[in-house]
């Protein structure tokens, strides 16, 4: 996320002309995968124990400096700042040091209010603070159970939006028309798409010749229809489907032989194609896991699979297409799991990470499923209803890696639809 951001505000101020320009930088102890995309975006990667004489160079020179940092890199710091001040100082008590004039905590609604302190004690006398999150989405992980109205036990977001208000989400910068209809329905009241024609773009001399790849094609990546929703019966699964996983790969290949690259006109190179066009999301690991499997096995390189990972991952993320995998196909498990299954902020993160288009595997079982639980039951209206949101319905069978029929029932929405 932290990565995400940076890149972003570096295009944003070469775009914009600032000058003086404005520096951005990454603490990083030690360089992680995501760091790699900072490499010629315009962001620095310095070591952590920089910060202090890079904000005094800030404060020599004028020139302000944005840095992104996680909350404990910051407390590290801050910690070690603090601890040379008391070294110099006699008092008991040595006032903790104060180091920026804006704080902004990106994914607060993920962030744990003690955390949020962390950063918030390192603002300057007379700074701003600005929180940008979605208690919509997914909320921190706590260890335990907490009264709702019980806030300091929530997220950051979800406790200062309730003291100080907050700014509602209207516009959607990332998905076409079709996209942000179910989201507006259930989360976002007004909510409107800012590039609402957006659709997959897909090269002309792509289309398959196997049988089966070109009726895949055909239902699943046809640019006019920004969504696809396929349940289906017949087949039994809990955490690892091969039946999905099957298909969830062999649609990736098709979108990796055909997806082009909006930006350049071109096929995707390997490394875009990771980072902007396509990314798998399963609620286990196992699906995960067995989604790679299939990949390897059809012949992806390895250094160059796509993301194939949880929700968790996913959130502040987004890609031309997602597809979804939930692959839970068994009615006694899927209840044992209804919380999390059925969690309507975690089906939110999932439906509204694509830019052009989505598709969504789920069994009817899932669909099926009574939760005990009269909260859970509320909350899973937001995936029960999901079918009734489309308006085209095609019927299609299958046969499971083991030969078993599978009956598919295959709903879309297009971008011409109301």
């Amino acid at each position: 996320a932290i990565a995400n951001v940076l890149v972003r505000i570096a295009r944003e101020l070469a775009a914009s002309g600032i000058e003086p320009p404005l520096r951005v930088v990454k603490l990083a102890s030690r360089g992680t995968e995501a760091d790699q995309e900072l490499e010629g975006a315009g962001v620095e990667l310095v070591k952590d124990e920089r910060l202090e004489s890079l904000l005094a160079e800030a404060d020599e020179t004028g020139l302000p400096v944005v840095v992104g940092s996680t909350v404990w890199s910051l407390w590290k710091q801050m910690r070690d700042i603090n601890r040379a001040e008391t070294e110099k100082e006699s008092g008991p008590e040595i006032p903790i040091r104060s180091l920026f004039d804006v704080i902004v905590i990106d994914e607060a609604s993920q962030m744990k209010v003690p955390d949020a302190l962390i950063a918030l004690s390192s603002i300057r006398r007379g700074g701003r603070v600005v929180l940008c999150g979605d208690d919509r989405q997914l909320a921190p992980i706590l260890h335990g159970s907490y009264p709702r109205e019980e806030t300091l036990f929530g997220s950051a977001f979800t406790h200062f939006a309730g003291h100080f208000g907050r700014m509602a989400l209207r516009e959607s910068r990332r998905m076409n028309r079709a996209l942000v209809r179910w989201p507006r329905r259930l989360f976002y009241q007004g909510f409107v798409s800012m590039d609402p024609d957006r659709r997959l773009s897909l090269s002309s001399e792509a289309t398959p010749t196997d049988p089966l790849d070109a009726l895949l094609w055909d239902v699943f990546l046809r640019p006019e229809d920004a969504v696809v929703f396929c349940s289906y019966e017949g087949f039994r699964a809990t955490v690892r489907n091969p039946f999905e996983a099957g298909l969830v790969a062999r649609i990736a290949r098709l979108a990796r032989g055909g997806m082009m690259d909006p930006q350049t006109g071109d096929a995707y190179t390997p490394e875009r194609f990771r980072s902007h066009a396509l990314a798998v999301i399963a609620p286990h690991r196992a699906q995960n896991s067995a989604i790679l499997g299939e990949l390897i096995a059809g012949g992806w390189p390895r250094d160059e699979l796509p993301v194939v990972d949880t929700v968790e991952r996913m959130q502040g993320n987004e890609r031309e297409l997602i597809i979804v995998s939930y692959a839970v196909a068994d009615r006694e498990y899927a209840e044992r799991e209804a919380e999390f299954l059925l969690n309507p902020n975690r089906f939110n993160v999932s439906i509204t990470r694509p830019r052009s288009k989505l598709i969504v595997f789920m069994s009817d079982e899932i669909l099926r499923t009574v939760p005990g639980d009269e909260q859970v039951m509320t909350d899973s209206m937001a995936i029960k209803g999901y079918p009734a949101h489309f308006r085209s319905v095609r019927q299609l069978e299958m046969a499971a890696p083991d030969g078993t029929p599978v009956r598919m029932t295959v709903r879309t929405r297009s971008l011409a639809g109301p």
